[in-house]
């Protein structure tokens, strides 16, 4: 998690009166999916404990692949959605294998939101 300081510098400054909104972006279904959450739901957890407001969709749509009816482009619009409202995106390591994870960074540059990478 190198590399986020001045953005948990500026998450942990305005306390908790205006948080830092940020998006976690990574691959869910390319390899074991339940690894895939794990590593997300782990992230999500420490930007929390530095100050962040995170948005995990690993967590929050964990397994409606299994259990909804909902097609992928519904679920990709609604991740590209809170992209569009986040603050800051961050990619978890392996992004490059998620069509998804491009889709949300791709939209991250159009806006501007700036992207930061994590290594482990």
């Amino acid at each position: 998690m190198e590399g986020i300081g001045i953005y948990s510098r500026m998450a942990v400054q305005r306390g908790g009166k205006s948080m830092i909104l940020a998006y976690l972006a990574g691959k869910y279904t390319a390899g074991p999916t339940f690894i895939n959450i794990e590593i997300a739901n782990t992230t999500a957890m420490r930007l929390w404990q530095q100050g962040f407001a995170v948005i995990c969709p690993h967590t929050n749509m964990a397994n409606f692949e299994k259990e909804s009816s909902t097609p992928y482009e519904a679920f990709m619009e609604g991740c590209l959605e809170m992209v569009r409202r986040c603050d800051v995106i961050f990619m978890l390591p392996d992004w490059e294998q998620s069509p998804g994870a491009t889709k949300e960074r791709e939209l991250a540059i159009e806006l501007r939101i700036p992207i930061l990478y994590i290594n482990t």
